[in-house]
């Protein structure tokens, strides 16, 4: 993550199913997207924190909000459909599926290549090519946004999340934490 990364999100329940997304759905939302998805969860925060609150108000903000998202994502589809993706973009984005799927687990390049049916120099040569970064660099993004994720919101101790992220010890974890962040765990949790 870097100045630019923002993020929202908002959990629910028991809203309609033509509603709902898979887990992991992301956008790529052009600038007029962005303005109205973040007025929504402007008048969502203001909503939920006004009293007394009104969940049919949270709920019909929320549907209203899905409801525009699926507009966009049938926006992407249909504009995904007309020009089509080049084998190069095809490997990077079930890369980066495999990443936001193990990347807690498995560090190694060579995990990657084998489920992609490729040798480790050419995905790394690919993924390269289509993002400007080093398979490395997107594994250890994804494990430091998971890191950080358990640490600010969890009260898991810094040697369970270490394991939970499949490193050796904590001090391995600390170590790589503070090497990515220029921070260690227990400052970035503190700060």
């Amino acid at each position: 993550m870097d100045d630019e990364f923002d993020i929202q999100t908002f959990s629910y329940r028991e809203l309609p199913k033509e509603t709902l997304f898979k887990e992991c759905t992301t956008f790529h939302l052009n600038d007029d997207d962005w303005q109205l998805t973040d007025e929504y969860f402007r008048l969502l925060w203001h909503t939920v924190n006004r009293q007394p609150l009104s969940l049919s108000s949270v709920r019909a903000l929320q549907t209203a909000l899905l409801s525009e998202l699926h507009l966009i994502r049938n926006k992407e589809n249909a504009e995904r459909k007309r020009r089509p993706i080049s084998r190069q973009e095809d490997i990077f984005h079930r890369f980066t599926a495999l990443i936001n799927e193990h990347a807690a687990r498995e560090h190694a390049i060579a995990f990657y290549a084998d489920c992609l049916c490729l040798t480790p120099n050419h995905l790394g040569a690919v993924i390269r090519e289509v993002s400007g970064q080093t398979v490395m660099q997107w594994i250890h993004r994804h494990i430091i946004q998971q890191a950080k994720l358990q640490l600010k919101y969890s009260d898991l101790p810094v040697w369970q999340i270490a394991e939970s992220l499949n490193f050796p010890n904590p001090s391995f974890f600390s170590k790589f934490f503070k090497r990515e962040t220029g921070m260690t765990p227990a400052e970035y949790r503190n700060g």
